[in-house]
């Protein structure tokens, strides 16, 4: 009951941060009506307005961002198992030293 609970309070506040960035994305781009053009290393755009200028540059970020965070996350699973891996011959050679005492000490 209150796992179900905690899902449909997760899901209506996913809702509702989707729909305040919504707000204020509309916001940012009817605020930002100017036509510019962005120069990035030398690549210069032609015109464009800076709301989608803005707009591109957050989706870039992000996407650096997420691309990252992966990166990191697999790294970290990888290191998991292999520490998963390394505890698992562990315990299994401390239990084979346990037998073995046991049989020698009842011999």
């Amino acid at each position: 009951m209150l796992d179900r609970l905690f899902k449909i309070l997760k899901a209506s506040c996913l809702v509702l941060l989707g729909v305040a960035l919504l707000v204020l994305f509309s916001g940012l781009i009817l605020s930002n009506q100017q036509v510019v053009t962005v120069a990035i290393w030398g690549w210069i755009t032609g015109p464009v307005e800076l709301s989608t200028a803005l707009f591109l540059a957050f989706l870039g970020g992000a996407v650096v961002a997420v691309t990252f965070g992966l990166l990191v996350l697999v790294r970290l699973l990888l290191r998991s198992r292999r520490l998963e891996k390394k505890l698992a011959l562990s315990e299994k050679e401390l239990q084979k030293l346990r037998v073995s005492a046991l049989r020698g000490l009842a011999s």
